[in-house]
């Protein structure tokens, strides 16, 4: 049969696949994302920008990640967060101290 797919071609279709996807973040990254991180109508932040803003290692992200602490998006290699759930997530530990003379 001409019409049936080989393995090696299988392989091939495959990485042509995973090639385009890669295009299609790297063009999304460029054209969309560049332009609206930092700016406050973009509500998303990525892992470098919180890591720096909270002052934390890239682990304890990971950590809230993995624990189901922190909600995430992953685009490609690259993990954002929303700024909302970061917000939430400041505001459930946040604590009151009273100063008692």
């Amino acid at each position: 049969m001409e019409d049936e797919i080989k393995p090696h071609q299988t392989d091939d279709l495959i990485q042509l696949v995973i090639d385009k996807l890669e295009d299609i973040r790297a063009l999304v990254e460029k054209t969309y994302l560049k332009g609206h991180i930092g700016n406050n109508e973009f509500p998303w932040i990525d892992n470098t920008q919180l890591e720096k803003l909270l002052g934390i290692h890239e682990r304890t992200l990971q950590t809230w990640r993995d624990n189901g602490t922190l909600k995430f998006s992953r685009i490609g290699k690259k993990v954002f967060y929303n700024k909302r759930d970061i917000e939430q997530l400041l505001y459930s530990k946040f604590r009151t101290v009273v100063k008692i003379d």
